[in-house]
């Protein structure tokens, strides 16, 4: 699975903090995942949400979830370059 979540935020308004902009495109990949409905989560990796503290080549947040099989899958949230984050699973 590959999903793309972008909200089409202006990130070269001066007015608006980035890492604002960041947290709300992030809390949106967030809830994508939640409204998947795996039985469990377990949250196995999160990053601050700031550009100066943050590498684009590792995901902001890794979630290891249940399928209802009963098998595992690790769900990776990325940020792309100038807005919106990738969301992609691994078994």
């Amino acid at each position: 699975m590959k999903k793309v979540i972008d909200l089409r935020l202006n990130y070269f308004d001066h007015k608006t903090d980035m890492n604002d902009l960041m947290k709300q495109e992030f809390y949106a990949a967030k809830k994508f995942v939640f409204s998947l409905r795996y039985p469990e989560y377990y949250e196995e990796q999160s990053l601050p949400l700031s550009p100066k503290d943050h590498n684009v080549f590792y995901p902001l947040a890794t979630y290891r979830v249940k399928t209802a099989r009963g098998n595992f899958k690790w769900i990776n949230i990325y940020a792309q370059g100038l807005g919106g984050m990738i969301i992609t699973d691994e078994i």
